[in-house]
């Protein structure tokens, strides 16, 4: 089922009838603008939240309680995105009813199930519009596939670009880099964090190799590794934060001299000029490492 912003109803073929007859000959719509901000003149780009995983749901729930916050209206109107999900209804349900918990009453649930789906015109509209975006766990790739290149994709952009708060948890939280990191392999991204490669489940599962390995290949970009139940909430000009329970890993290459593609990551890590950071939850965030991540 899906819903518009009201809440009315109506099953996949309503409404891919009713999208299909409204769109059919029109000329293609352009993304609403939000209003300007005062000091310049120009939209303030929105959040960008990085997920771990395994965010609390049940308790004080702080990852996501943050992003209700950062989506910066009473009543926000927020876009959960499960199609990374091998069970994308059951997970949507989920989100819904935490953030209706939350105070959020207007929930839109976005799953296109083809590529034409996902370039539909009037659902990207309403995406361009949200307050915020929640892209939920699962397969990055089945994500990426999806909606990689799509009008909705470009809607997700936009809506950042004009103010929402864009989270990822888990594979949605991989799916915001410019490289994504699949497994072992680095596939593209959404591009909203265009020069860092970002991995989940971080310390947990302990991937600091895996994303190593990563920048070997890619040595011009930043890794970020988050863990469970942990956020990195970037926006642009106003510095960073981590919200949860854990902490983030910040890897920066770019200073080690020569080439490092053919190097195991317990090598890389003692090359000089690699650069680790590791930020905590409730503490400062310096500024530099805040601005290598947001480029």
């Amino acid at each position: 089922m899906k819903k518009d912003w009201e809440g009315s109803t109506m099953d996949r073929r309503q409404w891919l009838v009713w999208t299909t007859s409204s769109v059919a000959g029109a000329p293609a719509l352009a993304m609403p603008a939000r209003p300007p901000s005062a000091a310049t003149g120009l939209p303030r780009p929105g959040s960008l939240m990085v997920i771990g995983g395994a965010e609390d749901r049940r308790g004080d729930r702080l990852v996501l309680r943050r992003f209700v916050e950062l989506c910066r209206q009473p009543q926000p109107r927020v876009v959960v995105l499960p199609s990374a999900s091998a069970f994308p209804q059951i997970v949507a349900g989920r989100y819904e009813a935490v953030l209706n918990a939350l105070g959020v009453q207007r929930v839109l649930v976005v799953h296109p199930e083809t590529r034409e789906e996902a370039d539909d015109r009037l659902l990207a509209a309403q995406v361009a519009t949200a307050d915020g975006i929640l892209m939920t766990g699962g397969d990055q790739g089945r994500l990426a596939e999806a909606v990689g290149g799509t009008a909705l994709q470009r809607a997700i952009h936009h809506a950042y670009e004009q103010g929402a708060c864009v989270a990822g948890t888990s594979a949605g939280a991989a799916v915001l880099s410019g490289r994504m990191l699949r497994a072992r392999a680095v596939d593209d991204g959404f591009g909203l964090l265009p020069q860092v490669i970002i991995d989940q489940h971080f310390t947990e599962r302990r991937r600091l190799p895996r994303l190593l390995r990563a920048l070997s290949q890619h040595p011009d970009h930043v890794g970020v590794g988050v863990d469970e139940d942990t956020a990195l909430v970037l926006r642009r000009g106003r510095g960073a934060e981590v919200v949860g329970s854990g902490g983030v890993t910040v890897v920066d290459p770019r200073a080690v001299q020569g080439p490092i593609g053919e190097l195991a990551p317990e090598a890389l890590m003692h090359l000089p000029g690699l650069r680790v950071y590791r930020l905590q939850a409730a503490a400062p965030v310096d500024p530099q490492v805040a601005s290598l991540l947001m480029g």
